[in-house]
């Protein structure tokens, strides 16, 4: 059976067997991944994360605007891998 993965107003599903939590730190973060590979336990593993931000005056778009632009000098290694628009 799946879980669901729940922040807020948001859920996804995610498959039977992925390890589902929150960070201890805040109520604002969820994540589920899937379960480690027994021959190679460090290997990436597929993941889903859910983060809810108080975006202030922002709307969505100026938001993402702003994320963009900061992203790749904030984080080593950015590359964005796609970008789609789902209206929520």
């Amino acid at each position: 059976m799946d879980s669901v993965l729940r922040l807020g107003a948001a859920t996804v599903v995610v498959p039977s067997g992925w390890e589902t939590s929150s960070v201890e730190v805040t109520d604002d973060i969820v994540l589920a991944r899937e379960p480690a590979d027994r021959a190679a336990p460090e290997a990436f593993r597929a993941n889903v994360v859910l983060v809810r931000e108080d975006l202030g005056d922002l709307d969505f778009r100026a938001w993402q605007t702003a994320a963009d632009e900061v992203m790749p000098s904030t984080l080593t290694d950015y590359l964005l891998l796609d970008l789609e628009h789902v209206e929520v």
